[in-house]
């Protein structure tokens, strides 16, 4: 099923096809994957397959079973040590203490 508008499928339908719109809405059942800008499961709403979106809205009762991916190629930001100011070297750290500790007789 592809359309660029949006497509809704409401409470009680089922839909056996991958999907390919703007917008999808959905109240029924679905299994198949779906390329959407925006997909809404609605709490009626059943999914099986995978989601390609740019938004997603699950409301409490949705199901989903299948992954989902965003559109675009956004890289996680990497995450380093922090640098300590040049020509400086970290303070020395002291080994571990231990120490011997009695349990307390209950009275």
């Amino acid at each position: 099923m592809d359309t660029t508008g949006n497509l809704v499928i409401g409470e009680g339908a089922k839909v056996i096809a991958d999907i390919k719109a703007n917008n999808v809405s959905i109240s029924g059942a679905v299994k198949g994957n779906v390329n959407a800008n925006r997909v809404e499961i609605l709490e009626t709403g059943r999914v099986w397959g995978d989601l390609t979106i740019n938004s997603l809205l699950l409301n409490e009762g949705a199901y989903l079973r299948g992954q989902t991916t965003m559109h675009g190629d956004i890289e996680p930001p990497l995450i380093e040590a922090p640098k300590s100011p040049s020509g400086t070297k970290p303070a020395p750290t002291s080994p571990p203490t231990i120490v011997d500790v009695e349990p307390t007789k209950k009275r």
